[in-house]
C-alpha cells in the first residue's frame, strides 16, 4: 500500500516539470537578441508590474566575461522570475558563471537556452563554450 502514493508523488512532480520543445544550438543562438558569458556578482528580490499585476521578481546583477552576440555592458542586470517547480528559470546564483540567451526581454530561462556551469574548463563546459564562439564567429 505504500507503494500508490509513492507513486502518485512521483508522477504529481513530473506533470509540474518545466518542458519546452528541444531546438538546435544554431536556432537557440538566431532567435537571441543578445547572448554572453557573465558571473552574477549579486542578486536581490523586488517587485515590478507585469500585466498590471505586481510580481516578484530577482533582479541579477552581472559582470560580463564573454559577449558572444549583442551589445553589452561590462556590468548589468538580468531577471527571473524566483526559482520554482515547473517555471523554467535557470535560477541565478551570486558566484557562478553562466551563458545568458536573451529574447524580447531581459528575463533568464531556460527555454531561452541559458545554463549555468562551476568549471569552465571542465570538458563538457569548455566543448559547449568553444562551439558557442563557433556560432558566433560564423554569424549563424
Amino acid at each position: 500500500m505504500r507503494i500508490l502514493p509513492t507513486i502518485l508523488v512521483i508522477f504529481s512532480f513530473n506533470s509540474i516539470a518545466c518542458s519546452f520543445p528541444e531546438r538546435s544550438d544554431s536556432e537557440i543562438f538566431n532567435d537571441a537578441k543578445k547572448v554572453f558569458r557573465a558571473k552574477i556578482i549579486a542578486t536581490e528580490l523586488a517587485t515590478e508590474i507585469h500585466d498590471g499585476e505586481k510580481v516578484e521578481v530577482i533582479l541579477a546583477t552581472y559582470q560580463l566575461v564573454e559577449s558572444y552576440k549583442g551589445d553589452l555592458p561590462k556590468k548589468g542586470k538580468v531577471k527571473e522570475l524566483p526559482f520554482g517547480p515547473g517555471n523554467c528559470m535557470v535560477g541565478l546564483m551570486t558566484g557562478l558563471e553562466y551563458v545568458i540567451y536573451l529574447e524580447e526581454h531581459d528575463f533568464v530561462t531556460l527555454p531561452s537556452g541559458s545554463w549555468g556551469f562551476f568549471n569552465s574548463e571542465g570538458k563538457d563546459v569548455a566543448q559547449k563554450l568553444e562551439k558557442l564562439k563557433g556560432l558566433a564567429e560564423n554569424g549563424i
